[in-house]
């Protein structure tokens, strides 16, 4: 399900299909020491993440997103909101693939999510 479409990209709800793209990005070493603990998911981790996002759009509404983008139709990242131990609160975290980092691309993503308000939204960068 698309969630927003914007000129360059696709936001949607992830799925259970989505494993291995997501995959793909949670176990980029690189990417994954700005997310969470620091470290890379595994696989089982990854699942893990994918499953939890699927509960909260149906218990809270809203979770983790899926970015696609739409000239090639490739699963480039994902951005949302997950509960954060951390800040005892919502926190904003996304991530997108090697090639798409040094584009617009992240900033447009935390455009879309930053209309998520009234929830609190923080993101770690290399900035």
């Amino acid at each position: 399900m698309i969630v927003i479409e914007t000129k360059r990209l696709l936001i949607r709800k992830i799925t259970q299909t989505d494993l291995d793209d997501l995959y793909g990005i949670c176990s980029d070493s690189e990417l994954m020491k700005f997310v969470g603990d620091g470290n890379p998911l595994s696989k089982q981790q990854t699942q893990k993440w994918i499953d939890v996002t699927l509960s909260n759009y149906a218990s809270k509404g809203f979770g983790m997103y899926g970015v696609i983008d739409k000239e090639t139709g490739a699963f480039i990242g994902y951005c949302g909101l997950v509960f954060s131990t951390d800040v005892n609160d919502y926190e904003l975290i996304y991530g997108t693939r090697v090639g798409y980092r040094s584009s617009k691309t992240p900033g447009r993503i935390r455009l879309f999510c930053l209309g998520y308000e009234p929830y609190l939204c923080l993101y770690r960068s290399r900035e």
